[in-house]
């Protein structure tokens, strides 16, 4: 009997694979040359943005704390990220996933708090 069942188990997950496979590739992580490239586009907008942002407050920060509180950013953003959030970002024009989205505040304290 156990080993009727435990076959009928193992059978289950190939099934599976057949019948959901957008399911089980939409979990998959990003090739990782294309998360690299997502950070560097990330690290272009940033960057800049950052570096306006501090000069108009009064702000003096070094360049270098401000590329690695960037870097920070990226790899909480993009390290991650899944098929199906790239996928989700595509769709918001570039906007962040919602599982990323919903942190993105405590995300920025964290790298604020870490680099700054």
């Amino acid at each position: 009997m156990y080993r009727i069942n435990n076959f009928k188990v193992l059978l289950l997950v190939p099934i599976l694979c057949v019948l959901l496979p957008s399911q089980v590739t939409a979990n998959q992580a990003l090739d990782p040359e294309l998360i690299l490239a997502l950070k560097k586009g990330h690290m272009r907008t940033c960057l800049p943005t950052i570096s306006r942002q501090l000069k108009s407050t009064g702000i003096s920060v070094s360049q270098d704390k401000t590329e690695l509180y960037c870097e920070c950013l990226g790899n909480f953003y993009f390290n991650d990220l899944t098929k199906r959030e790239f996928s989700e970002m595509n769709e918001n024009k570039g906007g962040l996933p919602s599982r990323i989205a919903t942190k993105r505040r405590a995300i920025q304290e964290y790298c604020v708090d870490v680099h700054f």
